[in-house]
């Protein structure tokens, strides 16, 4: 009976699958016990039902053997050996979906559902219980062999494949030795089943030069073959009886020798390759199926369980044999096999269902001996009611006569690796001797599952170095510091108990040094830039995105939950005594950073109501190395020490924050000198590798390219600021699912990009911009506006289009996108006690008496409380600076911010972006040589040219220009960049509401008809003739910034003696800045004023080495019979884009003077003028116009010396001349009281009383300067 069981599987299976096998002998093989079947094919259409883009080019089964000892199935193994296995895979060109296929491969799923569905519950216990025996014994006995197995794909130009030489599967005792293993004897029953398990050279290879592409009569071994990776391994697996609780259900072992993965950079560019054509496919499927889907009719269910009960009963197997087979394609065609699936299962029930109540109908009939007896009727509806539910059961859930505790360990894996090698090579310039390398060493791991999903995983490794390829040398990148028994280990787990979960997380890395070398980003770069001049495939690239969204959703669920669970966190993080050196591009100096170690671990609950975690950092040295001697360190920042503290509030219900941090930070301490501080500007550059201009720039150009080619829409929009609500015009371009935004049309850097994968469009109107959409995803949110009704709909429409086009799940994830989240509330405090840094001059290093300090940076007492409001306190802040060295030591000081002990200075930030400071006294002494030479340490950032700094402002027609180097034609270049100009200049201009004719004659006075422009027609119609919209003003606030000072104190230095020239004391101000859409607004108000002449004019002294004689000399204050503000200023500035007044006024200073008395010396007022424009206004508009070369003196001399102020580029004096700006000013003065004096001892003066002075001004237009022959200069 076994032997035709046996051979109705074979037939069935082999028929199904293998053509070319003569049944015949097959019967007699399986009578005989020892089954052959050779040199026979698989059918090219077992691959149908997978959805890929794939053929079977030719296949051959070299032998297939099957040994069964009949005589001893209770004594002898049943053997079963493949051998020569060999499939090759094509590509289908311009593979399309084929829905007759879909709906047969739908059919036969169908058919399958109900064959094993039936099959398992057939009825015949006797038959069962003997055959359940035997095939135990056959199962736990079973010995397989495979031999010589080899998966292939070939492409046109390369090929990739599977090869394994010998597996090998036996069973064997507890000592892993091969023996017999009978566990149906009672003596047995608890006898674990136990396999070993041989791999032998398991390969996966890639031919990325493909020469040899095989056919049925060539034989494989002439192949050659760039292996990728290769694995020998022996595996240990054993299957414990589900009664010992104590064991492991399975347990699998596997020691490994050692793995080598070597990868070329032309394997991934050809990996690539392939995912984007087996997603191209794929995205096609999906695409069509969703026109079917669009036709879905749930309603179908009833008629669809009644065609698969009509197919059971009759035994269709091909639905062209069926007579409905219209009306159930029509269902297969438009419904998704989700829902198929479901349905199925239902008819499977209602089939086992008939059965059952046909069968106890049966016993009911059935009559006594002889025909005696009567039946005992029909079948009542409870009792099919009854079998219903026993169906229900035994589909829902599999009935197990043994449950094993919820505690017991389901499957454990250990995997002991002795080494790994990892490759990466970089084949793009035809050259193998450059890449990184990743060894390991030693590695063990360990994990487990448990019956409740209980886990636990353990990580070990002895070895780790990183190293990189060069010019056929061998670096270091990263490598143990010293050696160790376990250089990196990590166990997660999680246990539960009665009461709660507790999960564990260890992670400990022990000492590693990385000597980090920026060729090794270049390296990088080079491998993985698989897509160069061309695009990556947008539906790629959604899936990728898909299944990092879908990780995420589910990290950040995971994490939630275990926020607001009562799982306790037991947390043990270590990475001890790293270090991180940076080399400089000399290769000489460098920097080193150094940690005793850095923690995070759980502590002791020290409150029931939190648990608690702690973060310490230990000794964090920061040092610069002049050279690799290690002489002259300066030691930036040397051993400084943090903690953190972290509550988890354990249970949500309580009102209180979520999360509570308390940061603790010890002094810190900083000495730089200048050279070290410019060092630590461009560090960045240390870190990455500097590219070409010219690489660089051609990057550009072809990512510009490539987004113009795959480009679906463009134009001008509006883009919303994300932290200040300001409008902004961009160029974009929707270019497969992203947005790029660019400063016009002709620049070649994009400022950024906006991807809208998973996103939701959805109109608004926000401030005054009617046409506004707004483009939400996971991310951020990005408000836009048009410029009118229409082309709001046509880039919503589009946009919605792109997202549809690449939204690949059936489920649109839009649903999820405002899925209310789980809002964390958190309470963040941060105290430091001390922040110093020292800055001294050039080269100079630290010493005792500090000679050659530059700068000291002071601030005590640091606290910042972050609740719904950011709150920061400080005691006291002073900036100090030895520039010059003054006699008297309070000049050094330049800012001192000092406050009462009850009155810290605050810094308040809410969540309505408005900002609030409150400070007791502000010291300023104002020194503009120190001024200038702070502004040198800030250029020294902000000359530092990024990537975009470089090529921010290059247009395309410039691009090729720049190309050229030498050959560069300039004439051509100026004539683009004043056509840019003209354009930028013309387009501002039309906003303020000039005529053209008034703009026209601007433009011919400034165009140089010789040179440049002949057209003037093509000026008018591309030009002139471009009248935008004016932008409206918004009257909402967008940030607020409110201070008040109590009491403030500048003191004015002489820039070249030093001396001291005036003070201003000011007593309660308080000032106000708001900023709206397009405008900023200062309000200012002052209780009091003074101002002191401190030369002791007429007797002038050297107030720096007489600073103790200096006789302050009142000049300006209030009367004393007024007690009112003496000052209110305030400012209103708008954007050029909004038309403020027709004669174009955009800037408005009202200044109102209530009661003063002022003192007019004439030598200390017109010094103090003199002071105020050439050494505060000229020093924030125009410092480099105060620099003095060192010999300015002798210079000066010379009448031929060239002035030295620059009024800007091109673009800028069009700007100005064309469309100027104006400002309103106007100053009251209301009863001030003014006495001339020659000096302060004069008891004979004028005085004059008033009761209000008016100061403003007007403006008036004059063309005399205008130059109708047009302008003749360069274009720089």
């Amino acid at each position: 009976m076994f032997e035709k069981i046996l051979e109705k599987i074979l037939q069935s299976y082999f028929g199904r699958f293998i053509s070319g096998f003569d049944q015949n002998n097959l019967q007699l093989g399986v009578l005989s016990g020892n089954v052959v079947i050779e040199n026979v094919q698989l059918k090219p259409n077992i691959i149908e039902s997978l959805d890929l883009p794939v053929k079977i080019k030719f296949s051959s089964v070299g032998k297939l053997i099957l040994k069964v000892p009949w005589n001893k199935l209770s004594s002898a193994p049943v053997e079963v050996t493949l051998e020569d296995i060999l499939i090759v895979f094509n590509p289908i060109q311009n593979a399309q979906f084929d829905i007759e296929q879909d709906i047969q491969v739908k059919f036969n799923k169908i058919l399958n559902s109900i064959k094993k569905a039936l099959e398992k519950r057939k009825d015949n216990d006797e038959q069962r219980g003997y055959f359940s025996k035997l095939t135990l014994k056959i199962l736990d006995n079973l010995q397989l062999s495979v031999k010589r197995i080899h998966l292939r794909y070939e492409d046109t130009t390369f090929s990739w494949g599977i090869k394994l030489d010998e597996l090998d599967v036996i069973t064997t005792n507890k000592e892993f030795l091969k023996c017999f293993v009978d566990r149906s004897d009672p003596k047995n029953k608890d006898a674990p089943s136990n396999k070993s398990i041989k791999l032998n050279s398991f390969q996966l290879y890639w031919n990325s030069k493909e020469v040899l592409f095989l056919t049925e009569y060539t034989p494989p071994e002439q192949l050659i073959l760039e292996e990728i990776i290769k694995i020998s391994a022996q595996a240990r697996l054993s299957m414990n009886s589900k009664s010992q609780f104590d064991k492991p259900q399975f347990v699998i072992v596997t020691d490994i020798d050692r793995i080598n993965i070597n990868v070329q950079h032309s394997q991934l560019k050809q990996m690539v390759q392939i995912l984007e054509y087996f997603s191209s496919f794929k995205k096609s499927v999906i695409k069509n199926r969703k026109l079917y889907y669009k036709n879905q009719d749930l309603n179908n269910e009833q008629e669809f369980i009644e065609h698969v009960i009509r197919l059971n009963k009759f035994q269709i197997k091909d639905i062209s044999n069926y007579e409905n087979q219209e009306q159930i394609k029509n269902i297969l065609k438009t419904t998704q096999q989700i829902y198929l699936t479901d349905w199925t299962k239902i008819a499977i029930k209602q089939i086992v269902l008939d059965q059952k109540v046909l069968e106890l109908q049966k016993q009911k009939s059935k009559k006594g001996w002889f025909g005696w007896g009567s039946t005992e009727g029909e079948v009542q509806e409870q009792e099919i009611q009854q079998l219903k539910e026993f169906i229900d059961q035994s589909f829902d859930k599999d009935s197990e006569l043994i449950v094993r505790p919820q505690l017991s360990v389901l499957l454990q894996i250990q995997l002991k690796l002795s080494g790994a090698q990892i490759t990466l090579y970089n084949d793009y310039n035809q050259i193998k001797d450059e890449g990184v390398r990743l060894e390991l060493s030693k590695i063990y791991v360990d994990n487990f599952i448990s019956q409740n999903k209980d886990f636990g995983f353990t990580l070990q490794m002895q070895g780790f170095v990183f190293q990189m390829i060069q010019f056929q040398k061998i670096e270091n990148i990263c490598y143990p510091t010293f050696e160790t028994r376990e250089i990196i280990k990590i166990e997660i787990g999680q246990q539960t108990n009665e009461q709660r979960k507790l999960l564990k997380i260890l992670f400990h890395i022990q000492s590693l040094t990385a000597q980090y070398n920026p060729y090794v980003i270049k390296i990088f770069r080079e491998i993985f830039r698989v897509k160069q001049g061309e695009k990556l495939d947008n539906h790629l690239k959604s899936t990728t995105w898909n299944k990092i969204e879908q990780i995420q959703d589910e990290t950040q669920s995971k994490l939630q939950k275990l926020l607001k669970s009562t799982t306790q966190v037991n947390i043990d993080f270590l990475i001890n005594q790293p270090t991180l050196v940076l080399p400089f591009t000399n290769d000489q100096e460098c920097w080193y950073l150094k940690l005793n170690y850095i923690t995070i671990k759980s502590i002791s609950n020290v409150d029931d109501e939190y648990e608690s975690f702690q973060i310490s950092l230990n000794k964090g040295c920061f040092e610069y190395h002049p050279d690799r001697a290690n002489s002259n360190i300066l030691s930036v920042v040397k051993d400084y020490n943090a903690s953190i503290s972290i509550g988890r509030l354990k249970d949500f219900n309580l009102q209180k924050p979520h999360l509570v941090v308390n940061a603790q930070f010890e002094a810190f301490n900083m000495i730089l000198n200048e050279k070290v501080y410019k060092d630590m500007i461009y560090l960045p550059e240390t870190i990455f590798p500097k590219r070409d201009q010219s690489e660089a720039l051609k990057q550009l150009q072809q990512d510009k390219q490539q987004i113009l080619k795959y480009q679906v829409k463009s134009g001008y929009l509006k883009k919303c600021g994300d932290l200040i609500r300001s409008w902004t015009p961009y160029y974009v371009i929707l270019s497969g699912s992203d947005l790029q935004f660019y400063d016009t049309e002709t620049s070649l850097m994009k400022d950024f990009t906006i991807s809208i994968f998973n996103s939701s469009v959805s109109r608004l109107i926000v401030d005054d911009q009617l046409y506004a959409f707004k483009i939400t995803n996971r991310y951020s949110d990005c408000i836009i506006a048009c410029e009118d009704d229409e082309e709001l709909d046509s880039w919503m429409q589009t946009i919605t289009n792109q997202i549809e086009e690449f939204q690949i799940e059936q489920n649109n994830k839009q649903n999820n996108i405002h899925k209310p989240q789980f809002e964390l509330t958190k309470e963040i405090k941060v105290s430091l006690t001390k922040i110093e840094i020292k800055i001294y001059k050039e080269q100079k290093y630290p010493s005792k008496q500090n000679e050659h300090l530059l700068y000291l940076l002071k601030i005590n007492n640091i606290k910042s409380l972050k609740t719904t409001n950011n709150l920061i306190q400080i005691d006291s802040l002073s900036i100090q600076d030895w520039v010059y060295d003054y006699a008297n030591p309070q000049y050094q000081d330049l800012i001192v911010l000092s406050s009462k002990k009850e009155q810290s200075f605050k810094l308040q930030i809410g969540q309505d972006k408005k900002i609030n400071i409150q400070l007791d006294t502000l010291v300023v002494n104002w020194k503009p040589d120190v001024f200038l030479k702070l502004r040198s340490l800030f250029l020294v950032f902000k000359n530092r040219k990024s990537r975009r700094n470089y090529f921010s402002d290059i247009k395309d027609y410039e691009v090729d220009h720049l190309k050229r180097g030498s050959d560069v034609n300039y004439e051509e270049l100026k004539k683009s960049k004043l056509i840019e100009g003209l354009r930028a200049a013309a387009l501002k201009c039309m906003r303020f509401g000039q005529s053209k004719v008034s703009i026209k004659e601007k433009f011919f006075s400034l165009v140089d008809y010789d040179n440049f422009i002949k057209d003037q027609e093509w000026i008018q119609e591309n030009i002139l003739s471009q009248f935008p919209n004016a932008f409206k003003n918004n009257t909402s606030t967008l940030m607020e910034l409110t201070a008040s000072i109590k009491n403030t104190k500048i003191i004015f230095f002489h820039r070249t003696s030093h001396n001291t020239l005036s003070k201003v004391e000011l007593e309660k101000i308080n000032f106000t800045f708001r900023k709206l859409q397009f405008s900023n607004f200062i309000d200012c108000t002052a209780h009091d004023l003074n101002l002191y002449d401190m030369t002791n004019y007429p007797h002038t002294i050297d107030s720096n080495l007489e600073f103790k004689k200096i006789n302050p000399i009142k000049l300006i204050g209030k009367r004393d019979q007024y007690n009112i503000d003496i000052l209110r200023f305030r400012f209103g500035g708008h954007d050029e884009n909004i038309l403020v007044s027709n004669d174009r006024t955009n800037l408005f200073l009202y200044a109102e003077v209530n009661p003063i008395f002022a003192i007019y010396q004439h030598q200390p007022i017109m010094r103090t003028i003199d002071y105020l424009i050439n050494h505060i206004i000229s020093l924030i508009k125009e410092p480099d116009s105060l620099t003095m070369n060192a010999d300015f003196i002798q210079k000066k001399k010379h009448k031929d010396m060239k002035a030295k102020r620059a009024w800007g580029d091109v673009d800028f004096i069009q700007a100005k001349y064309i469309c100027p700006t104006f400002l309103d000013l106007r100053i009251k003065l209301i009863n001030p009281l003014i006495m001339l004096k020659g000096w302060m001892q004069f008891t004979e003066y004028f005085q004059i009383d008033a009761q209000e002075i008016n100061v403003f001004n007007k403006q008036f237009k004059d063309k005399s300067r205008l130059i109708n022959t047009g302008w003749r200069y360069e274009v720089n």
